[in-house]
């Protein structure tokens, strides 16, 4: 008794990966300007989650001594 594969599924996939193997210079110069912009957009908000922490760490002080 023989086993055969169904290699149509396989036969996709391989064609779905030489889709995306070749990245033209302009996508490439458009990945890098989003994820440059990304990065800014990230590390806006780093800043803000730094900024709140440390409000909450120097107003602990204050808190605990109220209470």
């Amino acid at each position: 008794m023989g086993f055969k594969r169904d290699m149509s599924n396989l036969d996709n996939k391989i064609d779905n990966k030489e889709k995306f193997a070749y990245i033209s210079e302009n996508d490439n110069d458009f990945l890098r300007e989003k994820l440059r912009n990304n990065i800014e957009i990230l590390s806006e908000k780093l800043k803000i989650w730094r900024l709140t922490l440390t409000c909450i760490v120097m107003t602990m002080p204050i808190i605990t001594y109220i209470i």
